[in-house]
């Protein structure tokens, strides 16, 4: 018998990685009929929080702040509920201060999942409970695109050699300040490549009013996508999925880009799946040569396409407490 799981995060609104994985998670279970509850952390109120633990036999927590991630852990071991914690992000990507609370939920965490090959090998170091799973949970429920943004990529397929797309929740930066999810180097790429054309996937708007504000200049050939909408859908109707991070965990858009056997381009922050194309810091090609790669290639079917991760986390849910 399953033991009785608490699901602890938030879902969409608003759209991020971490909501996505977390909202699809629940769809399956709902599916498959496996009882659980879900604690939304967008309504968190302490005397509930830890009045849901206290009620769980096991708890798994989708929160990327390392400091709630080691409360969690800590109310967890006192109030005898086995913990599951998932690092949705690359490992000690954070200040001193925040990756020594991350080291510290790892420890004390009962099973601790990680998304890429170097955050499971440092995360081994501390918990042997650790394992590697991706993130990717194929959807079950899906919207559509409003019909003005089908107009506006079939257009660009009309006129273009290639459509590209790449996506950014926020404008956020790294522990070294560097742009994340490096949209600002993308549109001076694209602003000069008037063949080939890119979607920006910006549902909070935050880029759009940031090159606005500065003035940043961007050609017919760029558009944003702004306000709320199934970015899976814009991956399935372009050519090319690009991710320009400079650090990650295990990218849901790249495994939905690869189930839907379209092309993938992405750094080597992280380690990535075998079928995407690298390029940046100490490998050999650029973005420029990335992109030329694409240009030249057929599209053809994804070979060992992601898993369902969620088959894998209700098996783990279901395991004794020994594992």
């Amino acid at each position: 018998m399953m033991s009785k799981i608490l699901i602890i995060g938030k879902i969409p609104p608003p759209i991020g990685g971490v909501t996505i994985h977390t909202s699809r998670l629940l769809d399956y279970l709902n599916r498959e009929r496996i009882e659980y509850t879900f604690y939304n952390n967008l309504n968190f109120n302490l005397l509930t929080f830890v009045y849901s633990i206290w009620k769980a036999n096991k708890a798994h927590i989708h929160i990327r702040n390392p400091f709630f991630l080691f409360v969690f852990t800590l109310l967890c071991r006192t109030l005898n509920t086995y913990s599951i914690i998932t690092i949705h992000g690359n490992i000690y990507s954070y200040n001193k201060i925040m990756s020594f609370f991350e080291s510290l939920a790892v420890r004390i965490s009962n099973k601790v999942i990680l998304l890429n090959n170097s955050s499971y090998e440092t995360a081994l170091k501390l918990n042997s409970k650790a394992v590697l799973m991706s993130a990717f949970i194929t959807p079950i429920i899906v919207e559509r695109l409003k019909m003005d943004i089908i107009n506006k990529i079939n257009d660009a397929k009309l006129n273009s050699k290639k459509v590209f797309c790449t996506n950014a929740y926020s404008l956020t930066y790294d522990k070294n300040g560097n742009e994340i999810y490096g949209i600002t180097e993308l549109v001076d790429y694209f602003n000069e490549k008037g063949n080939i054309f890119l979607f920006i996937s910006d549902p909070k708007g935050i880029y759009y009013d940031y090159f606005l504000e500065k003035k940043v200049k961007i050609n017919k050939n760029i558009k944003f996508i702004v306000g709320s909408h199934p970015f899976i859908e814009v991956i399935k109707s372009t050519d090319c999925f690009i991710r320009n991070t400079t650090t990650d965990g295990d990218s849901i858009s790249i495994n939905e880009a690869l189930y839907f056997d379209k092309k993938v381009i992405a750094t080597n922050c992280v380690n990535r799946p075998k079928t995407v194309i690298i390029y940046g810091h100490k490998t050999d090609l650029t973005l420029a040569d990335a992109i030329d790669v694409v240009l030249k290639s057929k599209c053809e079917p994804t070979k060992n396409k992601p898993k369902n991760a969620a088959v894998e986390l209700v098996k783990l849910y279901s395991d004794s407490y020994e594992n």
